[in-house]
């Protein structure tokens, strides 16, 4: 029916208008970020985790979150691998 059609529709996944770009996370780029005076944003990340994969296309994926996210150096925690 429609309604089933439009309803599945509205929980589709929104399409990203941005991308934000992250650099691995390590000591190193906090000690050249504290040193440029830059504040740091950390995304803790994993690719077997799906609500990390729900905020990369909801929220970081908006074009507005990515430009609010410009004046931070912007780290990835990556914990996919747990070892």
């Amino acid at each position: 029916s429609l309604f089933t059609l439009l309803a599945a529709w509205q929980w589709l996944p929104p399409r990203p208008d941005a991308t934000v770009e992250w650099e691995p996370y390590s000591v190193a780029a906090i000690e050249r970020a504290a040193a440029a005076g830059k504040p740091v944003i950390i995304d803790f990340f994993a690719e077997w985790c799906g609500p990390c994969h729900e905020l990369d296309r909801r929220v970081f994926g908006n074009k507005e979150v990515a430009a609010a996210l410009d004046r931070f150096v912007r780290l990835r925690a990556d914990l996919t691998d747990q070892n």
